[in-house]
């Protein structure tokens, strides 16, 4: 009877060892052969750099080789990444990670160690522009728009820094017209309008901006057209008529003003006139324009019917 337990233990043994065998020739295959693996298995990740000693930045690879084994559609979420929590300033050889996938049955990368550098950051400092998120609605323009901090200090690799042309504000103006208050990222721009993202920090990372939504504000000249009312005395007509000027400046919203090709004066009294006369007269502007100038002089003949002008 105990030859017999002692029989069966060992016959389990025997497969647990078989069975660990087996996993580990397999773990071997896949990772030494990869007959099974296709070419959607390799991919190019970015190697994120994780807890940064503060006031540093760090110089090494912004990519590394990562293939996997296993069932996932989504290969665009691998993280390879390296921790530097505590390093100090000098140059490392320091092991790269690959966080976990779902699906993903096992994961390697090349190189699996790489050599990067910490030091102390250059900087440099910028005026802030703005720039839109989107675009805004027609005939609708941003004024008086004010960035605080006005300035803000970009840090990093000399190479990097030296890339930098612009800093801007990333304006979300909506579709909301009026006061405009909110927080805006910063984003820091090559002279080709590149956005540069590695090797770079910010300070501060966001600025408060402050801005008015409102219709687009342009000038066109317009034609004066004069207007008239009453009737001259009888036995006389209205003559020739002029005015100073005949066209004026007119400022007010773009989508008003575009399709406006005259301005209109105040009516001119003609009543009873029988002589020639000059009068001062002003325009009539639309609400929320502008007319430069507002009044013009119109000179006015009359003359008889059929006869002289009266001396």
């Amino acid at each position: 009877m105990k030859n017999k337990k002692q029989e069966m233990k060992n016959k389990s043994l025997g497969m647990k060892l078989l069975s660990l065998l087996m996993a580990v020739m397999l773990w071997f295959y896949v990772v030494n052969q990869g007959g099974a693996a296709t070419s959607q298995n390799y991919q190019q990740a970015n190697l994120n750099y994780y807890n940064v000693p503060a006031g540093l930045t760090v110089v090494g690879p912004e990519s590394v080789s990562v293939r996997i084994w296993g069932s996932t559609k989504d290969t665009g979420s691998v993280v390879a990444y390296v921790d530097l929590a505590g390093m100090q300033p000098g140059s490392y050889r320091v092991a790269v990670k690959v966080k976990p996938l779902q699906g993903v049955m096992f994961a390697t990368v090349q190189p699996d160690k790489v050599d990067i550098e910490l030091k102390n950051p250059a900087e440099r400092s910028f005026t802030i522009k703005y720039e839109l998120a989107q675009s805004l609605p027609v005939g609708v323009e941003l004024r008086d728009v004010t960035i605080s901090p006005e300035k803000c200090i970009v840090r990093g690799e000399p190479q990097a820094i030296s890339k930098v042309a612009f800093v801007y504000a990333q304006i979300n103006a909506g579709e909301e017209m009026g006061i405009i208050s909110q927080q805006s990222p910063l984003v820091a721009r090559d002279a080709q309008g590149n956005k540069i993202n590695r090797g770079i920090e910010l300070v501060p990372a966001t600025v408060n901006v402050y801005a008015v939504a409102e219709s687009k504000k342009v000038t066109k000249e317009l034609a004066v057209k004069l207007k008239f009312k009453g009737k001259v005395a009888d036995g006389y007509k209205m003559g020739q008529v002029s005015s100073d000027p005949d066209v004026v400046s007119v400022l007010g919203e773009e989508n008003i003003l575009t399709p406006m090709e005259e301005i209109i004066s105040q009516e001119i009294d003609l009543s009873e006139r029988k002589e020639r006369f000059t009068q001062v007269v002003a325009l009539q502007a639309p609400e929320g324009m502008i007319i430069s100038p507002a009044q013009i002089h119109v000179v006015v003949n009359i003359e008889p019917i059929g006869g002289e002008v009266e001396p």
